[in-house]
């Protein structure tokens, strides 16, 4: 980052950092979107949507000036110590959780109601080259 920013400014999440871009504290802010349109205010597409519906700030006074390719949710990380058996165990409950026992499911995970799905590593091979990069500046 040193090398392309005069500073880089650690905010909680991504509303946080667009509070800052539009309060002026910043020039740029590092966000997500779930929308098609990265830019869309439309409620539950992420937090552009949630500065609008909260702030009454629009959209339109942003530019995307960058976008990623598909960075999916974080996966649940388990350490490779753990004995084969607890790990498919860990693994078949969260794939069977929201069926099984809805409540407990979404005392889990709050926001999204997608399901947990097992992780496909194809889809963090983009996102694990950028930090390869970053981790090797030239």
């Amino acid at each position: 980052p040193s090398a392309y920013f005069a500073s880089v400014i650690e905010k909680r999440d991504g509303l946080d950092a667009l509070r800052a871009l539009e309060a002026g504290e910043t020039d740029l802010a590092v966000t997500w979107s779930m929308a098609d349109d990265p830019l869309s205010t439309e409620t539950g597409s992420g937090p552009i949507a949630d500065l609008a519906a909260r702030d009454g700030v629009s959209a339109p006074g942003l530019h995307l000036v960058w976008q990623s390719a598909l960075v999916p949710f974080g996966p649940h990380a388990v350490r490779t110590d753990l004995p084969p058996q607890a790990r498919s165990s860990i693994l078949s409950t969260l794939l069977e959780m929201r069926s099984v026992n809805p409540t407990a499911y979404d005392a889990v995970e709050t926001q999204l109601s997608g399901g947990f799905v097992e992780a496909d590593p194809r889809l963090y091979r983009s996102f694990a080259a950028v930090i390869a990069e970053g981790s090797n500046p030239q």
